[in-house]
């Protein structure tokens, strides 16, 4: 896509992101004359009819969300041969850059993850599940109301994790097999981004709400403390501390953490999902 190009009443703007699930532009809905995010989908996946299937029933799911920290899907469009998401566009800035090298001041904290906590709730309650949260995720508009951004369309992403040196919360998804070194290219059938998966979604297992808790505890860890939970040098030695090791008390990192909320976050990282709250 190129700007200036229309495709139906959208208009493309100017590029916003691409990952493993396609592109993104800033677009304008000429019908409607407001600004939008539209999600362009890779070939792979407008190709096969299983996954498009697939797609097309977790975004009609996401579009019933209706929460002011949930980022609304407008349509799913068929339009010149191609598919298309038009979500709403979120001006700000991702959650990652909003987290200082020793954490958030804990109002600044409050004011942003309590929100997020109220619509991840108000998604498990209409049975929807992420999937793939963390900060990169979750974009902190200009008008301070921060938005937990694609929910359930990580699901389309089958073999599909991050490969960057650090893992972190703002890398692209990619193949594994497209950038990984020799020793860590064995394909994998879960999802997500290692950094910031669960244990029963690293081991291939199903997944629920359980594991979006799990995930957002390393959310709330990060955000308080400025380092996450489990860190390594390669894919292999992140989830190896996942699967094995507990972190880290938050109190080792930032002392002045009010024990109710250390007891959350302790309780969010349980291995064993049936001792999540």
């Amino acid at each position: 896509m190129e700007q200036g190009q229309q495709i139906g009443h959208y208009k493309i703007i100017r590029p916003l992101g691409k990952g493993g699930m396609g592109e993104v532009y800033l677009g304008e809905d000429t019908k409607l004359q407001r600004e939008v995010a539209l999600k362009f989908l890779p070939e792979s996946v407008r190709k096969d009819p299983d996954r498009l299937a697939r797609f097309r029933r977790e975004a009609l799911a996401a579009a019933k969300l209706k929460h002011n920290n949930v980022a609304t899907i407008y349509a799913l469009e068929d339009i010149e041969d191609t598919t298309f998401i038009v979500m709403e566009y979120v001006e700000g800035e991702k959650l990652s850059s909003h987290i200082p090298a020793d954490g958030m001041e804990l109002d600044a904290f409050f004011d942003i993850l309590l929100p997020l906590a109220d619509g991840l709730a108000h998604a498990h309650s209409q049975g929807r599940i992420h999937r793939d949260l963390k900060p990169a995720n979750i974009m902190f508009a200009r008008e301070g109301i921060p938005k937990i951004l694609d929910f359930g369309l990580a699901r389309i992403e089958q073999d599909e994790i991050e490969s960057a040196n650090e893992l972190g919360s703002g890398d692209e998804t990619r193949t594994l097999d497209e950038q990984a070194p020799p020793s860590l290219t064995q394909r994998r059938s879960f999802l997500g981004t290692p950094a910031y998966m669960s244990p029963e979604q690293i081991e291939g297992k199903k997944v629920d709400a359980r594991s979006d808790l799990f995930s957002f505890g390393i959310v709330m860890y990060e955000a308080i403390t400025g380092h996450r939970p489990f860190r390594g040098d390669n894919i292999e030695s992140i989830i190896g501390r996942i699967l094995t090791e507990n972190s880290k008390s938050v109190t080792e990192l930032r002392p002045v953490s009010p024990y109710t909320l250390r007891k959350i976050i302790r309780s969010a990282l349980k291995k064993n999902r049936d001792l999540r709250i």
